[in-house]
């Protein structure tokens, strides 16, 4: 078995989009009802965890950091941070002009390296994993 992995986060994805994470962090801070500042520094703290997935999907995580913050958010206002989230997480992921083009090169066809090409980003919300062949 031959196989290339690619990193996702800067290598499949814009660099350039990861100036909206912390507009995001702010607008999820808000959706929460705690300082952006307080927030940021919250996630950024607990990045290690978060990656490795000690708190679990976007809704516990998100109360981990509130609560971390200082505040008990209501069920609706946890909701909300969710989808601002959620929706500020789709913008960070955005991929790199070439990325297709390239992962589509990994395939099987006369122009191709003659690799079987499948793309597993662990980073997608529960429920919504992404996988593609290319």
């Amino acid at each position: 078995m031959r196989a290339i992995i690619f990193d996702f986060f800067g290598t499949l994805t814009d660099p350039a989009a990861e100036s909206e994470r912390l507009t995001t962090f702010a607008a999820t801070a808000t959706a929460l009802g705690v300082p952006a500042d307080r927030f940021t520094a919250a996630m950024a703290e607990s990045f290690p965890r978060r990656a490795t997935g000690v708190y679990g999907g976007t809704r516990d995580t998100l109360l981990a950091m509130a609560r971390a913050c200082g505040a008990e958010p209501s069920p609706a206002r946890l909701a909300a941070a969710v989808r601002t989230h959620h929706a500020g997480a789709e913008r960070v992921r955005r991929p790199r002009p070439d990325a297709i083009r390239t992962l589509s090169g990994c395939g099987t066809g006369a122009t191709s390296w003659g690799f079987s090409a499948t793309v597993r980003a662990s980073c997608a919300r529960p429920g919504r994993a992404r996988r593609t062949r290319a």
